[in-house]
C-alpha cells in the first residue's frame, strides 16, 4: 500500500499496530538472576544512581545488534519484568551480556573508593532466566510495549535495508543508505552515514545525517507509531584559535554527545558517549568504566584533546569514525555550519522509504481538513504576503496606548548604535512596502531628535499614530558586565547584589518605560556569570522593563528589529491579522491558566497566573492582583512580589483559576490548557475546556497534498478522531529557498513549525460549534507581532511564558 496523493488529502506520517502484521516473529525476553536482584537489593536507590545504568545502556546498544531494547526499571532491576529482549541468539550470547551487565557493576563499585564491595562469584555466574515470546503477546503491556516496539522497529529497519528504489533524489545527490542504530540517552535513533552538503562559502566540507525516530503511543485500543525525521549537523572545522574546550562556555556544553562507528566490530550500531568538561580538558563521563568498557570492546581513542583539535581527521569511514552533533553555541565560534531542517517533500519521500521497509502496517487515518462545507467560516487569511509585518492596533487598544510616545532607553558600547537602531526602524516598515505597501509611514520627529513618528496611512479607527524616543546613556561595565561569581552557589547572591547596585545608580523612572541595553559578548560568559537576568530585574526595580543584546551579535540588526518587536508586543501591539480575525475571535473570550515554576528539587516554587484575551486585549491576573495589562503583569513581578506569590506546591491551583472566569459582553468562556498542565480534576461541567499540546511524541508529522503531485507548505486546521491537527505554515527564512527543493541538493533553511493537537475535554451547553472554536485557537497562534509567522503557543501563553526570565529565587 502506497500513500494516494489525491487532492486534499492529509496523511500523517504513522501507522496503526495491528497483531497480525507481527504473525510468527519472536524474540527473547531476559531476565535477571535472582542472585543479581538480590546483590542489586543490599544497595540503597540513592547509590544505585552511582552505577550509571542510563549511560551502560546507550553504550552497549551502540556495541551489539542483536538487542533489541533494554529495560533498567525498578521492576525490571527486581527480576518482575525482563531487563532486555533481544533477537533469537545462542545461550552463549545472553550470557555474555549479562557479563557486561556485572562488569559494569564491578567496575563502577572499584571507581568508588568508599565501597568495599565486590559482586561475588555465585552473583557472575548465575542461571540466566530467559523466554522465547511471540512479539505480538506484548501488545498488551501498556507500560513497556513502547519502549519495545521502538527499538524493535529500529533493528528492523536497518535489517532490512534500505530499497534501492529510494537511492536517487533530485539532480545530483541521493538519499543515503547506510543507517546506524543508535540511543541517544533517552530513546532510539535511525541515524544515516554522514551525507558532505554544500554551502557555497564554506572552508571545509560539511557534513549531516538523516536522523529517523519512532515513537509508539496508545490510542483509544490501538497502538499508533509516529514517525519523525530530522537533520543532524556534525561539528567540523572548528578554527584554530577557537578550540573545542568547555571550561569557557555557557552551560550547554557541560555534556556533550560524541558518536563512534568502529569498522573493527561490523556492526551497523552508532555508540553514543557522554564528554563533559574536567578542568581545561574534557572527559569521558564516568570515565574509568567507559575507558575499560571500550578496552574490552577493542575500541582505543585517541586522547580527547587530540581529537577535539582535529575532528575532521576522524570522520572517514575507513577507520573509527567520531562525530560530535552541532550546536547552537558552535555558530558564534565557527563560521562552517550547515542550515537547519529538511523541507517537506524530504519528509514525505522519507516517510515512503519507512514505508516500503515495513509494507504490512496499515497507515494512519487520513485526516478531514475544515473547510466551509463544514461551517460558515469567515474568509480571513493566514499568509503575512511575504513575512512582513504591519503594527495594527484594535479599537480598544486605541485607548491604552499612554500619550502615544514609547520611550526607549538605550545603553550601548558601539559607536554607530544610534544609526543602527535607526536602521532597525525603517526596517520594521520598509520591507512593507516592497509587499503591497505599509499600514504607516515613518519620519523623523521635528520635535525631538531621537523620536521618530508612526503616521497611519488609513482611516480606520484600529490604526492609531504613535511615536518612538530613543533615549541614550552611558554603558557602565559595573551595572551591565559579567557577574562577578563563581559558581552556580554565588550567583543568588551576586544578582542580589548587582540589583542594589541598579538602585544605587540608576533613577526610578516616573512612568513605565523600556530599556535596550548591551550586556558584552556572548561567547565570553558561562551559565553563572551571564548579566541578562540582573539586568532585566534591576531595571525592573526601577520602573523599566528590558530587552538584551550582545555586542557582537552575528546578525545585530535583526536583534535590534526582534528586540523592538518584543517592546511593542508588551505595549499590546499585534500584527495585521487581528482586524479579519475578529470574526472569529469575539465570539469568545479565552482563559489560559498556567504555573511558573522556578527552581529544582526542594526549593521549588510556583506562581499561579491566568492569561485572558479578548477583543484584541490581553490581561494576566496573579493570585493576589486584579486583572493587569501585559505591561503591569511584567512590572508586577518584582522580587518583593515574587516572595509573596510563591507556592510551594499546586494544590490549589484549581480553585484559583476557576474563580477567575467569567463572560465578557456576552462572549462564551473557553479555558485553554496546555496538555501537561490539566488534570482530571479541572473537568467539571460549567466550563468549555480545550488543551493543546506539541509533544512531537503524540502529534505526527503530516503531509497535505494540495495538489495531486507534491506536499503543501501552507496552514489549515484537520479533525481528527480525538480532536484537532493545527498545521502552522513553513516559517519564512532568509533565503530564498524553493520549498520543494531537497534539502541533500540545496543547503537552504527549512523550519517548519511543528502540529499543535487541540482537544475538547469538557463542553459547556448542547449547542456549541467545536469546528469554530478550535479554529479561534488555531488563528490565536498567528496574531503576535514579533513573529512572522505561526507561533507554537496561543497567543496569550506565547506571551506569558517570557515571565520566567524574571524569576529568581
Amino acid at each position: 500500500m502506497t500513500i494516494t496523493t489525491t487532492k486534499n488529502v492529509i496523511q500523517p506520517h504513522g501507522f496503526i499496530l495491528k497483531t497480525n502484521a507481527f504473525e510468527n516473529q519472536s524474540v527473547l525476553a531476559i531476565y535477571l538472576p535472582v542472585e543479581m536482584v538480590s546483590f542489586l537489593h543490599t544497595f540503597s536507590f540513592e547509590y544505585q544512581s552511582r552505577f550509571k545504568f542510563g549511560e551502560f545502556r546507550t553504550m552497549i546498544e551502540g556495541r551489539y545488534p542483536s538487542i533489541i531494547s533494554i529495560h533498567l526499571s525498578s521492576a525490571s532491576l527486581q527480576g518482575k519484568e525482563p531487563w532486555m529482549y533481544v533477537s533469537l541468539v545462542s545461550l552463549e550470547d545472553v550470557e555474555f551480556l549479562y557479563w557486561e551487565f556485572s562488569r559494569w557493576i564491578e567496575g563502577c563499585l572499584e571507581e568508588d573508593e568508599e565501597s568495599l564491595l565486590l559482586i561475588p562469584s555465585k552473583v557472575k555466574q548465575a542461571k540466566i532466566p530467559y523466554l522465547e515470546i511471540d512479539v505480538a503477546s506484548l501488545f498488551h503491556d501498556t507500560r513497556t510495549f513502547p519502549a519495545f516496539m521502538k527499538g524493535y522497529l529500529a533493528t528492523q529497519m536497518i535489517e532490512t535495508g534500505i530499497p534501492a528504489s529510494f537511492e536517487q533524489v533530485g539532480n545530483d545527490s541521493s538519499y543515503p543508505t547506510g543507517w546506524y542504530k543508535t540511543h541517544n540517552g533517552s530513546g532510539y535513533e535511525v541515524v544515516s552515514h554522514p551525507l558532505t552538503l554544500s554551502k557555497e562559502d564554506a572552508k571545509t566540507r560539511l557534513k549531516a545525517s538523516i536522523v529517523s525516530r519512532f515513537e509508539v503511543v496508545r490510542s483509544g485500543d490501538d497502538w499508533h507509531v509516529h514517525v519523525y525525521f530530522s537533520l543532524r549537523r556534525w561539528l567540523v572545522g572548528l578554527h584554530p584559535k577557537k578550540q573545542f574546550h568547555y571550561n569557557a562556555n555557557k552551560k550547554s556544553y557541560d555534556d556533550r554527545s560524541f558518536y563512534v562507528v568502529n569498522p573493527i566490530w561490523k556492526s551497523p550500531h552508532m555508540l553514543r558517549l557522554s564528554i563533559a568538561k574536567s578542568g581545561q580538558s574534557a572527559r569521558f563521563t564516568h570515565e574509568r568504566s567507559t575507558i575499560e568498557w571500550l578496552k574490552r570492546n577493542r575500541l582505543e581513542l585517541d586522547p580527547l584533546e587530540t581529537i577535539l583539535s582535529s575532528l575532521d581527521q576522524y570522520q572517514d569511514s575507513s577507520n573509527t569514525m567520531v562525530l560530535i552533533p552541532y550546536v547552537a553555541e558552535d555558530k558564534n565560534k565557527n563560521g562552517n555550519y550547515l542550515e537547519v531542517g529538511l523541507n517537506t517533500v524530504d519528509h514525505y519521500n522519507l516517510f515512503l522509504m519507512i514505508q516500503s521497509i515495513f509494507p504490512t502496517l496499515s497507515l494512519l487515518h487520513p485526516l478531514k481538513k475544515l473547510g466551509k462545507e463544514d461551517w460558515d467560516a469567515p474568509n480571513v487569511s493566514t499568509s503575512y504576503k511575504g513575512g512582513h509585518i504591519r503594527v495594527d492596533v484594535s479599537n480598544k487598544q486605541k485607548e491604552h496606548l499612554w500619550d502615544q510616545v514609547i520611550p526607549i532607553h538605550v545603553y550601548s558600547t558601539r559607536t554607530k548604535i544610534q544609526e543602527e537602531v535607526r536602521v532597525a526602524i525603517e526596517t520594521l516598515f520598509s520591507r512593507e512596502e516592497q509587499n503591497g505597501g505599509s499600514n504607516y509611514k515613518i519620519e523623523p520627529s521635528t520635535q525631538q531628535e531621537h523620536r521618530f513618528d508612526f503616521i497611519s496611512r488609513s482611516d480606520e479607527s484600529f490604526l492609531q499614530d504613535f511615536s518612538i524616543e530613543f533615549i541614550y546613556h552611558t554603558w557602565d561595565s559595573t551595572l551591565f558586565g559579567p557577574l562577578e561569581c563563581s559558581s552556580f552557589n554565588d550567583y543568588r547572591d551576586a544578582t542580589l547584589n548587582r540589583i542594589e547596585r541598579f538602585k544605587a545608580l540608576v533613577s526610578p523612572s516616573p512612568a513605565i518605560s523600556h530599556a535596550l541595553v548591551e550586556i558584552g559578548e556572548y561567547e565570553s560568559y558561562n551559565a553563572y556569570t551571564d548579566p541578562k537576568q540582573s539586568v532585566k530585574l534591576g531595571f525592573l526595580e526601577r520602573n523599566m522593563l528590558t530587552q538584551c543584546f550582545y555586542g557582537k551579535d552575528v546578525n545585530l540588526s535583526n536583534r535590534l528589529l526582534k528586540s523592538i518587536q518584543d517592546i511593542l508586543a508588551t505595549k499590546g501591539f499585534l500584527n495585521q491579522h487581528i482586524q479579519s480575525y475578529e470574526a472569529v475571535l469575539n465570539h469568545y473570550v479565552f482563559y489560559m491558566p498556567y504555573v511558573l515554576e522556578v527552581g529544582y528539587g526542594r526549593a521549588r516554587r510556583f506562581i499561579y497566573t491566568i492569561a485572558r484575551y479578548h477583543r484584541g486585549m490581553m490581561h494576566v491576573k496573579y493570585e493576589q492582583s486584579n486583572w493587569l495589562t501585559l505591561e503591569g503583569s511584567l512590572m508586577y513581578l518584582t522580587l518583593s512580589s515574587q516572595r509573596t506569590l510563591a507556592q510551594r506546591d499546586k494544590r490549589n491551583f484549581s480553585l484559583f483559576w476557576r474563580g477567575c472566569i467569567q463572560s465578557i459582553e456576552n462572549a462564551e468562556p473557553i479555558v485553554i490548557f496546555e496538555k501537561q498542565l490539566f488534570t482530571a480534576n479541572d473537568s467539571e461541567r460549567g466550563f468549555t475546556i480545550m488543551t493543546y499540546e506539541f509533544n512531537t511524541s503524540n502529534v505526527p508529522y503530516v503531509s497535505y497534498f494540495k495538489n495531486n503531485e507534491l506536499p503543501s507548505k501552507g496552514t489549515y486546521l484537520a479533525r481528527t478522531n480525538d480532536g484537532y491537527v493545527s498545521i502552522a505554515a513553513k516559517m519564512p527564512t532568509d533565503t530564498k529557498a524553493n520549498s520543494f527543493m531537497s534539502k541533500l541538493d540545496y543547503n537552504k533553511m527549512y523550519v517548519n513549525r511543528i502540529p499543535i493537537k487541540l482537544q475538547f475535554q469538557s463542553i459547556n451547553g448542547k449547542e456549541v460549534n467545536k469546528d469554530q472554536m478550535a479554529y479561534a485557537v488555531h488563528l490565536l497562534r498567528n496574531i503576535t507581532v514579533t513573529f512572522e509567522s505561526f507561533v507554537n503557543h496561543p497567543y496569550p501563553l506565547h506571551i506569558l511564558k517570557q515571565h520566567h526570565e524574571l524569576l529568581l529565587f
